[in-house]
């Protein structure tokens, strides 16, 4: 675990060093700025333990630094960051802790161009360290899963390595017509929880999933695409158990720009799983209009479960988001969730979660602002024939500055 940590760690500081040496005055086109961070929050929680039986509610200082380089050149734009994440809990000391996040994203667009003139490139790699494992409305303090990873799951408190890599190529054939692509690699690792879980361990889990096809801007408001996919899902725990599962399928997504502030997108198709067929969607209407934002998204697909069971999850879920600018200094949004998720191709683990949260940032200067925030959330989980459920909610003050 530390190996990887240190060697992911040293990549986004290789990453920073060679975004500054980009921005450099032998590169006068080119443009880096280097954007220090910290916030202080306050929080309670009334689950500390994210478990049911044992509900302890405690109250968490919270320091974030954050460093970020942010680079616009000639032959290369991007991103990378570094930030730790120092908790201190009131009630219970022993839970204190020091989480990590590190990650970039590059467009390499331009420096593959001078090469193969019709290619691009895409590269992102994100990376993090906490024993709060994230689910819909979990803290954010501890770092953050990429979209999907735990989407609907929340696990009993454990320490856990999380880490997202991600190539995008494309290729242009015509200028209406390209080829894209994407490999995608996964890992999460789990040590040992704090607390009995109740119905059953963790499983260190890494997934791989290659996607590739055709994509047509057939008007200026209509873009289609057909993608092959493939994942291989495997799993592991202590003792030598490993497990796995793969799939095959294809989608036909559709993009529609139906008016300046509304946009759909929509894809579906089937995956092969396990000898038999299952159907999958992805749809997604976003409004946006000076400072008001909607957006509702419906997703089913296979995923891994990291929790209880080493199995493959048929997930249904569906996500209401929005944002208000109240005023030039007072922003508000809001989220609403809701997860259906149940093994396939036996129904041995389910889970229900759905919750809802509540933000309001205030800009006190160009760099300070206060953010505070509401979540609750729900979890029922069953495992053959036994049932568990328990509520979380948080409620957090923070003072965010950025030094832009």
């Amino acid at each position: 675990m530390t190996n990887i940590h240190g060697f992911l760690l040293l990549v986004v500081v290789a990453t920073v060093g060679t975004l500054g040496f980009l921005g450099s005055e032998k590169y006068a086109c080119a443009e880096t700025k280097i954007i220090p961070s910290l916030a202080l929050s306050e929080r309670y929680d009334t689950n500390i333990l994210f478990i049911a039986g044992k509900q302890l509610d405690d109250f968490v200082t919270t320091a974030s630094p954050k460093l970020m380089a942010q680079h616009e050149g000639r032959l290369m734009e991007g991103t990378a960051y570094a930030g730790l994440n120092a908790n201190a809990y009131m009630k219970n000391p022993g839970l204190n802790y020091v989480g990590t996040t590190a990650g970039t994203s590059l467009n390499l667009d331009q420096a593959i161009k001078k090469f193969f003139p019709n290619m691009g490139l895409q590269v992102m790699d994100n990376f993090s360290y906490t024993p709060e494992v994230p689910s819909f409305f979990a803290s954010e303090q501890g770092g953050q899963a990429p979209p999907g990873f735990f989407e609907g799951q929340q696990a009993a408190r454990a320490n856990s390595y999380t880490n997202i890599g991600m190539i995008n190529p494309s290729y242009q054939l015509t200028p209406t017509l390209s080829l894209v692509g994407s490999y995608r690699h996964q890992m999460s690792r789990f040590g040992t929880a704090f607390a009995t879980p109740g119905l059953g361990k963790f499983f260190n889990t890494t997934v791989n999933v290659i996607s590739a096809g055709p994509q047509y801007q057939a008007t200026a408001l209509d873009t289609f695409s057909l993608t092959y996919q493939y994942m291989n899902s495997s799993f592991s725990r202590e003792g030598g158990f490993g497990s796995g599962f793969e799939t095959n399928g294809g989608t036909v997504g559709w993009i529609r720009v139906l008016t300046p502030a509304l946009k759909a997108n929509v894809s579906g198709g089937i995956t092969f799983f396990q000898n038999s067929l299952q159907h999958t969607v992805d749809a997604a209407l976003e409004w946006k209009h000076q400072g008001t934002g909607v957006e509702l998204h419906y997703t089913r697909a296979i995923m891994p479960a990291f929790f209880i069971a080493g199995v493959a999850l048929l997930s249904e879920s569906v996500a209401l988001t929005a944002h208000q600018q109240l005023t030039e200094r007072l922003f508000l949004s809001g989220r609403i969730s809701y997860s259906d998720l149940k093994s396939v191709p036996i129904e041995i683990l389910t889970t229900t979660a759905y919750g809802f949260g509540l933000n309001l940032r205030y800009t006190l200067s160009p760099t300070v602002s206060v953010n505070t925030n509401y979540t609750f959330s729900h979890y029922t989980q069953g495992f053959q024939s036994q049932e568990l459920a328990f509520d979380r909610n948080i409620i957090t003050v923070s003072l965010q500055a950025d030094w832009k």
